[in-house]
């Protein structure tokens, strides 16, 4: 129906996971690397404390949330929490070199950057660039000043979203073959309608709902899938890198089909 199309054509990712939390609250939206399981109304309340703890800290609408880290929970959890408060969030490339990297948080002029462990050494990269003043956020604790946890808010209540289907909700990257990487800016009704269209091509498809994320998630081919999954309620394993042992295990444990 028309009211369908419209409610459809003015949904961001944040309603989406909202719509989950309401309808598959108790289904698994994301399973960690470390087994670590979160349903779809367990992983919309750490995305509105999170989004709540980023708003008392200052950020909103408009702001850019930049991650530097591999395939992890809190990846998901972050493009989710940015759509909520309307701040794009900037995936970046771990591969790139010193001015490469410091060219592609320039570009977006990020109001915060959350690190892992595993890209801790550049912390000290963008704390020394003088034309980069962004909040650093350690994903794990003991890298930087501020941890994810000291981010996340203890207010449960709600956070209501500002955001419109039209805001950016994720910034990726070129590949910079012809120069330094360029940022092409993607909305949260681009994100949905990609998600619908892997449906409607039969590329996904209710008895393969779930997916394994081995792929960066700063590439669209796992940025993708967020969208993609929740769509049918199904559940995303970010993975870091193409581990055989964990997909196989992961496979196993699945009681779908998953898409690789």
């Amino acid at each position: 129906t028309e009211s369908h199309l419209s409610e459809t054509r003015s949904l961001t990712l944040s309603g989406l996971l909202e719509k989950n939390a309401r309808i598959h609250g108790d289904e698994v939206a994301v399973v960690g690397e470390d087994g670590e399981e979160l349903t779809y109304s367990q992983l919309d309340d750490s995305v509105n404390r999170l989004a709540r703890g980023l708003s008392e800290r200052g950020f909103g609408y408009g702001d850019t949330i930049a991650v530097l880290s591999e395939n992890r929970r809190e990846f998901v959890e972050l493009y989710y929490a940015g759509s909520r408060l309307g701040a794009p969030v900037a995936a970046q490339n771990w591969r790139l070199e010193k001015s490469e990297l410091l060219h592609c948080l320039n570009v977006v002029d990020a109001d915060i950057v959350f690190v892992s462990e595993q890209n801790s050494e550049k912390i000290e990269w963008i704390e020394a660039a003088d034309t980069i003043s962004s909040e650093i956020v350690g994903l794990d604790s003991g890298i930087a000043s501020t941890c994810y946890t000291d981010v996340m808010s203890d207010e449960a209540e709600r956070y209501d979203s500002p955001g419109d289907s039209e805001d950016i909700a994720a910034i990726l990257y070129t590949s910079g073959t012809t120069g330094l990487p360029k940022g092409a800016a993607i909305s949260n009704r681009a994100f949905i309608a990609r998600g619908m269209a892997r449906h409607v091509m039969g590329l996904h498809t209710k008895d393969q709902p779930d997916n394994i994320a081995w792929l960066p998630m700063f590439h669209m081919a796992s940025a993708d899938f967020v969208a993609t999954v929740a769509l049918q309620g199904g559940t995303y394993y970010p993975i870091d890198g193409f581990k055989p042992g964990v997909v196989l295990d992961t496979l196993e444990r699945s009681e779908t089909r998953l898409l690789l």
